[in-house]
């Protein structure tokens, strides 16, 4: 069973940082993560903040950590409690600055709060080896659109989503049509197909040695074949026009398809290595409980399932030895503008 609440915590600086921004108030005083906390109701969206410190707080909201709105506090008290956030705010607010006196701490919302979702992520936030953040609410990834909620929907129109990218094959998408979040919302069909990804009794004979090689030759085909490459060279056409809105991406899990062109955005951005790897593993948590029926009728195909270090691996070090390294496959193959691309999406 899925868990009712998602919690937006304080976040590490090469994980889920939030971001810094040096007019802050008390920005040098003492770091209170872990004294805050907001956890969000899937089903309403409704906020709460859990505070264990004494004495006046305020909360600040804003999209990122660069344009927090520090005029007026969403919510302000004194001691330690839990206490209902106003979730009539205007915009998605994806950090908030929780402040004591001169103590603070950056809290982030990168899980967004879908009832009929999984995995669907903010991919902002992270930092960049020059020292900048990824904004938030411009790219999201995530898994299948078609269980969504009317409220899901809602949430997701309050961004908003401009435009959403499917992966998936002809196939999957009529077999699970998305539900969008609203009637201007453009939809671009990319589909990767490299077999029949949803045909599990292709897979059954296989020994879980097998399966753990089929998923590693299916990121080398996503990365290096003509069709991924046509299909993310898109894709990355599409996010080269940061001005038509926020984007979101996805296949069936979130974690193939959509691993591979998170991945790329994430290197393209000049995010770590380790920080990329991070976030495509993170799948396997927020994926927890969707496909257990399927596991636990067929324990061989685990890996079919799940995400591994050595999946995402080997297709990005094929890129390597293809090209020297990602950023000239970016560049050569995708037709990405580094400089470009970096400019538009980090601050």
């Amino acid at each position: 069973m899925k868990k009712s609440l998602w919690t937006i915590t304080a976040l590490l600086p090469l994980a889920v940082s939030c971001g810094q921004h040096p007019d802050l108030p008390g920005y040098a005083g003492r770091d209170l993560t872990g004294l805050a906390e907001i956890t969000r109701d899937r089903n309403t969206k409704e906020a709460t903040l859990t505070v264990g410190v004494s004495g006046p707080w305020r909360l600040y909201g804003g999209p990122a950590a660069d344009s927090i709105d520090l005029s007026e506090p969403v919510l302000a008290g004194k001691g330690s409690g839990s206490h209902a956030i106003n979730t009539t705010l205007p915009q998605r607010h994806a950090c908030f600055l929780f402040a004591a006196g001169d103590d603070r701490a950056l809290l982030a919302e990168r899980l967004l709060p879908m009832a009929g979702g999984y995995n669907m992520r903010d991919l902002g936030g992270y930092r960049s080896e020059d020292g900048r953040y990824v904004r938030w609410g411009r790219i999201i990834r995530s898994d299948d659109l078609h269980g969504l909620t009317d409220a899901d929907l809602a949430y997701l129109a309050s961004l908003p989503v401009a435009t959403v990218v499917d992966f998936r094959s002809a196939e999957e998408a009529q077999a699970m049509p998305d539900r969008l979040p609203g009637q201007g919302t453009a939809y671009l069909q990319l589909p990767i197909t490299p077999g029949n990804l949803d045909d599990i009794g292709s897979y059954i004979s296989m020994t879980p040695e097998e399966v753990e090689a089929k998923m590693e030759w299916m990121n080398v085909y996503f990365a290096t074949s003509d069709e991924g490459k046509a299909r993310y060279r898109e894709f990355f056409r599409l996010l080269q026009q940061p001005e038509a809105g926020a984007v979101l991406f996805h296949c069936s899990a979130g974690k193939d398809r959509t691993g591979m062109a998170a991945a790329l955005v994430l290197y393209a951005l000049g995010i770590p290595e380790a920080t990329v790897m991070e976030d495509y593993l993170a799948s396997d948590g927020y994926l927890a409980g969707k496909y257990d029926r399927y596991k636990e009728r067929f324990p061989q195909l685990a890996g079919l399932f799940e995400v591994r270090p050595e999946y995402l691996s080997a297709g990005i070090e094929r890129i390597k030895t293809d090209y020297g390294s990602v950023e000239r496959y970016l560049r050569d193959e995708l037709d990405v503008d580094i400089e470009a691309f970096r400019d538009a999406y980090l601050y």
